[in-house]
């Protein structure tokens, strides 16, 4: 077995305790706002940005990824990788859960294989598919016990994958990789067990979330701040006031949205703190829903969408606007440059008119069509501007619905939606997590029930590839992507938001993540994000 050794002192001195360090002794409280309530504490159930945020306060899995996407050993003190890059052996630190009993590699392992369990609930089990029977397992097709995972012993365990995965250390980063105490279904916030910086206080729903330091982190001593408070108030006006008067030291990015009406002048007065991140939102057609069953349909809402205009009078930030499937920001090291052709190159009345054709049918007689949003501020403007231009491109007046985040997403899963605008959020820094949604009907994520042979072949090979071939067949699968059109990218995420200027080292990562790790406030120091 190919050693690649992770030692600690490695990253003591931008991740680890390091005694070196000052000692602040203004330590206090952070003061967050959430827009809605957390859908669990199980850190394996939820993708949503409130949900992992919540996680990363609480839990800690093998790997950290830092501000820059840097991966750095957390739970994880050696990790070794076999020749042929499918077994990982991984030593652990000495840790333990919130009660002062130990993390063993028994707790991973049992975690693990729940999340594949064919009985439980989790939009995000897909990501443990690249274990060694995974997916047959969660399928139902053979039993956990021959999933590739197992405790050689309390400190050992070894993972065994199905196939080469180039970013499988970054999914050991993700919470549905993280340990959870083996009576975790029946805790609540008198009992929940962690082992992340801070752990549960209290909880009162659609009220306040308290959270404390964790004396028992195998890092405490790094954790600056002693508690957390989070306010759980859906408006975005009135979460903005908050920060304003004083009440709040963190709004905006994923778990607060800024009040778009504010955007300009925030900007202008030099407060605003910009970061791009991978997410993109989308608009995403039910291709089991008249008219959309159609292509050239597709493609004639798709190609009537002004990117541009959307920066510049909806979301009001500098953002990706190239019309990418996969933002930028998840390609790197692999110059994966393709796009979708601007709407100058194609007419979407010629679409339209192409594919009433092929469905027989006049404009007047297509059904009544609705659009799908969650109910926020930037969500609720940009449905408007759609519906907007689809009427004045197109001449086809377009319903919008907007739902309650949870019933929206709901919805979106049973595919019960014509089409609907979805906002996504990579799981790590690897086109993939973008592409492999769409490797067939059965992902979570692929509300448009679109499947392409051609497409899943080679999503399914690429991990055997040398880089240059990778590169190559994620490109040609993009492609298709684009040329098939189940969804249309409308923008790439750019994070903004407003800090208290004593905060330091607040951490976003790459991803959207908010890490408050080795945050704390200082007195007399210049503002720096």
């Amino acid at each position: 077995m190919k050693r690649l050794t992770l030692f600690l002192f490695i990253v003591l001195v931008t991740f680890g305790c390091d005694s070196k360090k000052p000692s602040y002794t203004n330590l206090s409280t952070i003061r967050l706002n959430f827009s809605y309530s957390p859908f669990s504490t199980d850190p394996r159930k939820s993708t949503d940005p409130v949900s992992s945020t919540l996680s990363f306060m609480l839990y800690e899995g093998l790997m950290y990824l830092d501000r820059e996407g840097t991966l750095s050993p957390a739970l994880a003190e050696e990790i070794s990788i076999s020749e042929n890059r499918q077994v990982y052996l991984f030593k652990l630190r000495s840790a333990k859960w919130s009660n002062g009993s130990p993390i063993t590699a028994f707790d991973f392992e049992k975690s693990w294989k729940e999340v594949l369990d064919t009985s439980y609930s989790s939009r995000a089990a897909h990501l443990l598919y690249p274990l060694k029977n995974g997916e047959a397992a969660r399928n139902g097709n053979c039993t956990l016990d021959e999933v590739g995972v197992r405790a050689l012993d309390e400190k050992t365990l070894e993972v065994t994958l199905e196939k080469p995965c180039p970013y499988f250390l970054q999914l050991t980063a993700y919470p549905t990789y993280f340990p959870v105490c083996k009576n975790h279904a029946a805790s609540n916030e008198n009992t929940l067990l962690s082992n992340g910086p801070f752990s549960l206080e209290s909880w009162k729903q659609d009220n306040e979330i308290a959270l404390k330091k964790n004396p028992l982190y195998h890092c405490q001593k790094n954790v600056k701040i002693n508690q957390i408070s989070i306010a759980l108030v859906s408006d975005e006006r009135t979460a903005l006031t908050l920060y304003e008067k004083g009440d709040l030291d963190f709004v905006g990015g994923l778990i607060s949205p800024l009040p778009i009406d504010a955007v300009s002048t925030l900007k202008d007065s030099g407060l605003l703190l910009e970061q791009p991140i991978a997410g993109t939102t989308f608009c995403m057609f039910n291709m089991r829903s008249s008219p959309f069953t159609n292509l050239n349909i597709r493609k004639a809402f798709a190609h009537s969408i002004d990117r541009e205009s959307i920066e510049k009078n909806v979301i009001q930030i500098t953002s990706d606007i190239s019309s990418q499937i996969v933002p930028q920001i998840l390609k790197s090291g692999l110059s994966i440059n393709t796009v979708l052709n601007e709407k100058s190159n194609h007419d979407p009345s010629a679409y339209l008119e192409a594919g009433l054709s092929e469905l027989g049918i006049k404009k007047t007689d297509l059904p009544p069509i609705t659009y799908h949003y969650f109910a926020s501020e930037l969500q609720r403007k940009l449905a408007l501007a759609l519906q907007h231009e689809w009427q004045r491109t197109l001449g086809i007046e377009v319903s919008l619905q907007g739902e309650e985040i949870k019933t929206f997403f709901e919805r979106i899963q049973a595919r019960q939606f014509d089409f609907a605008q979805i906002p996504w959020l990579a799981h790590y820094i690897d086109p993939i997590s973008y592409l492999e949604r769409f490797k067939s009907t059965n992902m979570t994520m692929n509300a448009s029930g679109w499947e392409n042979q051609e497409y899943a072949k080679l999503i399914e090979d690429s991990s055997w590839l040398s880089p240059g071939d990778r590169r190559c067949a994620l490109e040609h699968a993009e492609n298709i992507l684009i040329d098939e059109t189940p969804t249309t990218p409308l923008y790439h995420f750019t994070c903004i938001y407003l800090k208290n200027p004593k905060l330091k080292q607040l951490c976003v990562s790459p991803l959207g993540e908010l890490y408050l790790h080795h945050a704390y406030f200082e007195e007399n120091h210049p503002e720096s994000p």
